[in-house]
C-alpha cells in the first residue's frame, strides 16, 4: 500500500492525499474548495477586452473523486471556460475574483461584520 505524506502527516491511500491537498492546499489557496464556481477577471492597461476564466470547481471535485480516469488536459478542458468581453474602458486595469455560490460550511466568509 502507497503512503503520502502531507503536512508532516502520513496518509493512507490516494484519496486521501488528493482531499487533503484539494482541502488544504492548492484548492483552499486559490478558493476552489469555497464555493461552486471561481471567477477571475481581468483588464490590461491601454487595452479593451476584459478577459473573464470560469472554473467550474463543483466539476473539478467531481473529477478527482470520480472513478474515471481524465488527464489533465481533459481536466481542465472540461472546467475551465474563457471567454474575452471586448467593451472594456482602456483607461483602467484591474482584476476582480468572484466566488460564487459559497459553499454552507464556508459561509462565515459571506460575514463582513
Amino acid at each position: 500500500m502507497a503512503e503520502y505524506i502531507f503536512g508532516g502527516e502520513y496518509i493512507q491511500n490516494s484519496c486521501d492525499a488528493i482531499d487533503k491537498a484539494i482541502s488544504r492546499g492548492i484548492g483552499r489557496r486559490c478558493g476552489l474548495t469555497y464555493c461552486r464556481e471561481l471567477i477571475f477577471s481581468t483588464t490590461a492597461k491601454d487595452e479593451d477586452v476584459i478577459s473573464v476564466m470560469r472554473i467550474d470547481a463543483q466539476k473539478l471535485r467531481s473529477h478527482f473523486y470520480g472513478t474515471v480516469k481524465y488527464t489533465a488536459q481533459e481536466v481542465l478542458d472540461d472546467v475551465i471556460d474563457i471567454e474575452k468581453i471586448f467593451d472594456g474602458d482602456k483607461s483602467e486595469h484591474w482584476f476582480k475574483v468572484e466566488l460564487i455560490d459559497i459553499n454552507a460550511e464556508n459561509e462565515v466568509l459571506l460575514d463582513v461584520a
